[in-house]
């Protein structure tokens, strides 16, 4: 297989976690909130999820930069700034 394959499976990887991710904060926090009950579960799932998918897009990352893949490296940045966006928006939402 090329290398270019392994890209094209991390970054599908990278974008079914967060969207795996994106769909259980958004049910858990803003669908349907529990406003007494504290969701631990849920959010160690959520942590699980961003970890592996921020490893997904550094891995990505990396290896398109070393074999110097230009579109890789625009799509791996993007994903990485779209988890800092997230963790921005995140932070404003829940104070």
């Amino acid at each position: 297989m090329g290398i270019k394959r392994y890209l094209l499976i991390l970054f599908f990887t990278a974008v079914f976690l967060y969207t795996w991710a994106a769909s259980v904060v958004l049910q858990t926090f803003i669908v349907h909130p529990d406003i007494l009950g504290f969701p631990e579960n849920e959010i160690k799932t959520v942590l699980f999820l961003f970890i592996g998918y921020l490893l997904s897009v550094l891995a990505g990352l990396i290896i398109s930069i070393l074999f110097n893949k230009k579109t890789y490296i625009r799509l791996f940045s993007f994903l990485l700034f779209l988890l800092l966006f997230s963790f921005i928006g995140g932070k404003s939402y829940f104070g």
